[in-house]
């Protein structure tokens, strides 16, 4: 018997800082994945039937959900699912009118800043974390529709490497994320010019670039700035650092933090994590494999990370216990599998 099919949409295939989209995909095993898509992003992605219809949105609404309701009709896709909530009340209208089922996968910004209102019609709204599902459940999506499944990682493409006292006692600490407010740069690059005995590294792109790189040198602080957008720049810098540091907090703006899966990756290649105790952080990132401080208080975030370069004995035990909760909890093919059981359950069931 076939596999049921599952129309992918997404008006962004897929951006550098969003492979976990395309990861879904890739570790689809109950179901055969097509997509849909608005703008294409240089990013590799699996081998799927794509089409993209962006063309169509620039003349209208209508012309939009005609194309992606063509992708429907010819590949049979009884299910459609909307990632991000950006095109949701697109893929809400074709399934409308199609009379498919259908779900939507929420991250942070589409919902927190710009809301999703077609959420709340969806058959199935999926969440990375209960911060983001109980924000979901405030913006009037029914609480037996929300699931909460957490973006998993390719744990092939992490290589876990116990960390020992640095050579030279100079422990290579990171920051990884976009320069933007809510990944708290800023924050990360006044703490670290406060602590002894490291190497700095910025790993990003983003908006805030221009005032990092002037509060770099404001600080005298000696840091290398690697342009995160490059291929395969995260993984690289996470295999050659010991300490990661991701100070976020919730921007003016209301975005927030609803995973953070660069910590993620992190504890899985062996590294030390100190984060922030902001939006769905806690969640995934235990006491006893990363160390959390209050958001915005650039002194104990500085206290942290002092202490983290002060007990590299301590490194290899939390390294291992960081790798096997990731396994636990975070492995791409078990999260993938378990949104794939909910998919299929929609499928059997028809329109909810």
């Amino acid at each position: 018997m076939p596999k049921p099919r599952v129309l992918h949409v997404a008006r962004d295939w897929v951006r550098p800082s969003e492979g976990f989209v395309a990861d879904v995909v890739a570790h689809s095993a109950a179901t055969t994945s097509v997509v849909a898509y608005g703008v294409r992003h240089p990013v590799p992605t699996p081998p799927v039937p794509s089409y993209g219809v962006g063309w169509a949105e620039r003349r209208g609404n209508r012309p939009l959900r005609a194309a992606i309701a063509a992708v429907a009709w010819r590949h049979r896709t009884p299910l459609l699912h909307a990632h991000f909530g950006y095109w949701a009340h697109h893929v809400e209208a074709v399934a409308r009118r199609t009379g498919r089922p259908w779900s939507v996968s929420l991250h942070g910004h589409d919902l927190l800043v710009e809301g999703c209102p077609a959420a709340v019609l969806a058959d199935l709204v999926v969440v990375p974390s209960r911060f983001l599902g109980d924000a979901a459940s405030r913006s009037g999506v029914p609480d037996d529709r929300i699931a909460v499944v957490p973006s998993g990682i390719d744990l092939t493409r992490h290589v876990f490497r116990e960390r020992q006292p640095p050579a030279g006692g100079i422990a290579t600490v990171t920051f990884a994320g976009r320069y933007v407010e809510k990944k708290g740069v800023l924050d990360a690059a006044r703490a670290l010019a406060g602590v002894p005995g490291i190497r700095c590294r910025f790993v990003g792109h983003g908006p805030q670039e221009v005032d990092l790189r002037r509060l770099l040198g404001e600080l005298r602080l000696d840091a290398e700035l690697v342009d995160g957008s490059a291929p395969d720049a995260l993984r690289q810098a996470l295999q050659a650092t010991d300490v990661l540091v991701t100070p976020s907090k919730v921007g003016a703006d209301g975005d927030a933090e609803t995973l953070g899966l660069v910590n993620v990756e992190a504890l899985a290649a062996g590294v030390q994590v100190v984060t922030s105790c902001s939006g769905g952080i806690p969640e995934a990132m235990p006491a006893d494999v990363a160390t959390l401080v209050p958001e915005g208080d650039v002194a104990a975030l500085r206290a942290a990370v002092a202490a983290v370069v002060a007990a590299p004995e301590r490194w290899a035990a939390i390294g291992r216990a960081g790798r096997a909760h990731v396994e636990r909890h975070f492995d791409v093919v078990a999260r993938t599998a378990e949104l794939e059981e909910r998919w299929l359950r929609l499928i059997s069931q028809g329109r909810g």
